[in-house]
């Protein structure tokens, strides 16, 4: 639940007038979703995941980083690829 509410604050936050986003879906957006799927089940198998919120629960909530360190790289391996797309 909580890798769905991640998912669901960064959809939030990022609009479909960001030029990173049209860069990252090729203006499909029918594919935002499952890209920052990714990128947070990625980051917490080899990055960071930082979560703000406002309260103990899934739905508190609001504010999402996920990020990868110096010297690390999304995907770094096979099985950790092969997770994040599970």
């Amino acid at each position: 639940a909580e890798i769905e509410r991640a998912v669901d604050v960064l959809l939030a936050a990022f609009g479909k007038d960001d030029p990173l986003i049209s860069l990252l879906t090729g203006g499909d957006w029918s594919l935002l979703r499952p890209n920052f799927d990714f990128c947070v089940r990625d980051a917490l198998l080899g990055g960071e995941v930082n979560v703000a919120t406002i309260g103990p629960e899934v739905n508190d909530i609001i504010g999402v980083a996920v990020w990868h360190g110096p010297g690390k790289s999304p995907m770094l391996t096979y099985v950790q690829s092969n997770y994040c797309l599970v």
